[in-house]
């Protein structure tokens, strides 16, 4: 009983020496120009994120304007006395 931890920690020790030797045999594998490649199609990737994301920071910050403005902007004190239909019409 004494030896499980012993042993799940030499196996774990093994099973991330194998998983560091395969990533380390991928990256010396592999050419600059599919580093690049790679790297412009995460560029690509980040700018759709980013360009998705505007779009409801955008929305979500309008939303908050107009609920403010329209005295529809309701704190934590009196949102926690609500029931949750009274919270989504709010």
């Amino acid at each position: 009983m004494c030896s499980i931890p012993l042993l799940t920690g030499w196996y774990s020790q093994k099973k991330t020496q194998n998983v560091l030797a395969t990533y380390e045999q991928v990256v010396e594998q592999t050419t600059g120009d599919e580093i690049e490649q790679l790297r412009n199609q995460a560029d690509e990737y980040n700018k759709k994120l980013w360009a998705e994301s505007k779009g409801v920071r955008e929305q979500s910050e309008t939303t908050d304007r107009n609920d403010v403005c329209t005295g529809n902007s309701v704190n934590r004190s009196q949102a926690s006395g609500l029931s949750w239909n009274q919270r989504g019409s709010t």
